[in-house]
């Protein structure tokens, strides 16, 4: 588990189409097929299925070899942009997957599956793996992850509520699989294998881990089973499992703030001695935040990431410039929050004070 949350989730969801060209090779002689979603989940009903796709080089404009491992899936069509299936009701009793390989035109192999419930709800109603969250605190948990099959291949990590409810579990699924994806190429490996997991895993156990979550907020355990395919590349085998729980609150204290704002420059007087944070956001930003703490939140992680955590915090009566936070003119906000940054009691001690002002760039 390498924590998505330490890393920036936009970037893990960037999708880059890299090729190989060799010296003399022009681009439109490197055949690609494309597809965006290569896991597809039905419920036990059936139904028709769409496969957009798109290809470039040699294979641009023609049609792709199509060919499906599983009687209960048919070809209805295929044209140079997308594939239609038809998927025949689940009556069996089990959930079942099928396998759909797209090629041709001197393209490589693309690999899309198709999970089918054999309940009515699209989720399947075994669990491969079975895991258990304890020891909560405001900034950490243990986790444990028991797979069925102790040498199936799995890989898991963390994500908010806030970026499971944005992207979705399909998208999830496919950034953790481009994820490893990653670390293979980065490392040099030859087996993705390398990066996952087997058997019995705990987050108290692993050495590489140490989990800072956020205070106060929803996050799920996503686990993924992962293995590679006739060709070596990295697959999902099922369609990932997602176990939800909710960090604690730290504990609060009484404190309020008031601000004085000239140009840049803002004076910040708490009521109380206890540590704070201040940041300032524009106005659009701020009004994006459902809950006004997660702009803290924000604002705490990233200088978490740079190192920076103990450069942001403070207390007492301060003055602080965010000449370096306001690029141009227009409407901000300046707030503060009170914030423990301790080891069993770490997060967002009061409620948040604000104050909206107009910036003018010198």
């Amino acid at each position: 588990m390498k924590l998505f949350l330490k890393k920036i989730f936009i970037i893990v969801f960037a999708f880059v189409l890299v090729s190989c060209q060799h010296e003399g090779e022009t681009l439109d002689k490197i055949s690609v097929i494309k597809v965006e979603n290569k896991l597809l989940k039905l419920d036990s009903d059936g139904g028709d299925i769409v496969i957009p796709y798109t290809s470039v080089g040699e294979a641009y404009g023609k049609v792709v070899e199509v060919e499906v491992d599983a009687e209960w899936v048919k070809i209805e069509e295929v044209t140079s942009t997308s594939i239609n299936l038809s998927v025949e009701k689940n009556d069996t009793g089990v959930d079942r997957t099928a396998k759909i390989v797209l090629s041709g035109h001197k393209a490589s192999d693309v690999v899309v599956r198709i999970v089918q419930s054999k309940v009515s709800d699209s989720k399947p109603s075994y669990s491969n793996f079975t895991v258990t969250i304890s020891d909560i605190t405001s900034s950490s948990a243990c986790i444990e992850v028991d797979p069925l099959n102790p040498s199936s291949y799995y890989y898991t990590d963390l994500f908010t509520a806030s970026q499971y409810e944005t992207y979705g579990e399909a998208k999830i699924v496919e950034a953790m699989l481009e994820y490893i994806d990653q670390m293979v190429s980065f490392s040099g490996a030859t087996d993705p294998r390398a990066f996952l997991y087997q058997g019995y895993y705990n987050t108290s156990y692993d050495e590489n881990v140490s989990l800072d979550l956020r205070d106060n907020t929803d996050y799920y355990v996503a686990v993924v089973g992962m293995d590679v395919d006739e060709g070596g590349g990295l697959v999902a085998t099922d369609k990932g499992e997602f176990y939800k729980f909710h960090t604690l609150k730290a504990s609060q204290v009484d404190m309020q703030f008031s601000f004085a704002i000239s140009g840049s420059q803002v004076e910040v007087t708490p009521s109380a001695d206890f540590t704070y944070v201040c940041g300032v956001a524009s106005k659009s930003q701020w009004d994006a935040y459902t809950d006004y703490a997660d702009a803290a939140r924000d604002y705490i992680a990233v200088a978490k990431q740079y190192d920076m955590l103990e450069t942001i915090i403070y207390t007492g009566k301060r003055t602080v410039d965010f000449t370096y936070l306001l690029e141009k003119s227009g409407d901000y906000v300046v707030y503060a929050v009170g914030y423990r940054n301790s080891e069993k009691d770490k997060g967002i001690t009061t409620e948040v004070s604000f104050k909206e002002f107009t910036y003018t760039a010198q």
